[in-house]
């Protein structure tokens, strides 16, 4: 089935003869379609096939040039939006010859996107865990301050926690937050009462004493979660910032790695 003007592409006519939206016919008939149109593509066939072996897909644009109509679908109607280019869409792509140079460089491409994306995310882990072990630490120094009598963390109140500076809900965040979950996301969903609220306190003007006296798991606030947590064991831990060992390839969505819940 290949061509000997070439010696690599395939004979036209059979290739066509396997096209099963048209009635190709016979190539010097006008028999399904058009002798005229049968010679015109005959002649554009070459042109258009080095395009294809050097770009590795044939583009509508490339078409056009070469007087070719539009692909049609199941109707015979003509498309309306352009052929699916690129290593993403290879998959919706109608014919792509993935050895051809420029089809090899989209795959690179993806391939260092890829690995430039999975490096993204480590990294902004890294920072964001970073972030959070750091506003722990402040906390934690602070409350270690606040009175003589507190020697360890087991010693605060309610109370103390109640007068840490602002942001308090953000600060208490992150307090809770690296005693309670091991990666970077703050699982409010998993620390919310049975009426879905998880602020500061429980409701304007509430006392430590009321607190610690009214509030559960099923009625909580983030000042009882960060007394309750007080003296666990820190489960969240930093992670080594990772390299990239080739040119990067950012992904349009960049900052969305680096967005956090707290």
């Amino acid at each position: 089935m290949i061509d000997e003007e070439t010696g690599y592409v395939p004979v036209f006519e059979k290739l066509m003869g396997t096209c099963i939206r048209i009635r190709w016919g016979s190539a010097d008939k006008n028999v399904g379609i058009q002798r005229s149109a049968k010679e015109h593509c005959r002649e554009q066939f070459q042109d258009l096939m080095k395009i294809q072996m050097e770009n590795g897909q044939i583009s509508y644009t490339d078409m056009a040039n070469h007087g070719i109509p539009r692909d049609i679908d199941s109707k015979g109607q003509e498309l309306d939006y352009e052929r699916p280019s690129g290593a993403d869409v290879e998959h919706r792509q109608p014919a792509k010859t993935i050895s051809a140079k420029a089809q090899k460089k989209l795959h690179e491409e993806k391939r260092r996107r890829k690995l430039t994306e999975k490096h993204l995310k480590a990294a902004a882990d890294h920072d964001i865990i970073n972030i959070i072990l750091g506003r722990n630490h402040g906390v934690e120094q602070e409350l270690l301050g606040m009175r003589d009598e507190i020697s360890t963390l087991a010693d605060v109140t309610v109370g103390d926690l109640m007068k840490l500076k602002k942001p308090q809900s953000e600060r208490l965040k992150a307090f809770i937050h690296a005693r309670k979950f091991i990666g970077r996301e703050f699982k409010q969903s998993q620390l919310i009462g049975s009426d879905g609220i998880l602020n500061l306190v429980r409701y304007k003007n509430q006392t430590a004493e009321q607190i610690e006296a009214g509030c559960s798991e099923d009625e909580p606030c983030l000042v009882w979660y960060a007394w309750k947590v007080r003296s666990d064991e820190i489960v969240l831990k930093a992670t080594e910032l990772p390299a990239l060992d080739l040119p990067a390839v950012l992904p349009t969505n960049i900052h969305s790695y680096f967005e956090t819940n707290e």
